[in-house]
């Protein structure tokens, strides 16, 4: 059985994440590219304010910090 890298789950499908981080994953590409016309930031920097928002969830919070600690430039990895 292949387990998430970041929480141990078992995987979705043509995943390395649960089902939850991959979902959290979709969501945080989906609006990229509106944060970075919006604020001029790049994916690291984009990364980490969605981290730091009170508002973000749990699985966001989790496949950002994630990232960021994989020194994710793109989000495609």
């Amino acid at each position: 059985m292949n387990v998430c890298s970041v929480c141990g789950r078992e995987v979705a499908e043509d995943s390395e994440l649960c089902i939850y981080h991959r979902h959290a994953l979709d969501n945080l590409r989906a609006t990229f590219d509106d944060w970075k016309r919006a604020f001029e930031i790049d994916w690291k920097e984009y990364l980490n304010r969605v981290h730091e928002l009170d508002e973000t969830g749990m699985w966001v919070r989790e496949i950002a910090e994630h990232l960021m600690s994989q020194g994710s430039s793109s989000g495609l990895q």
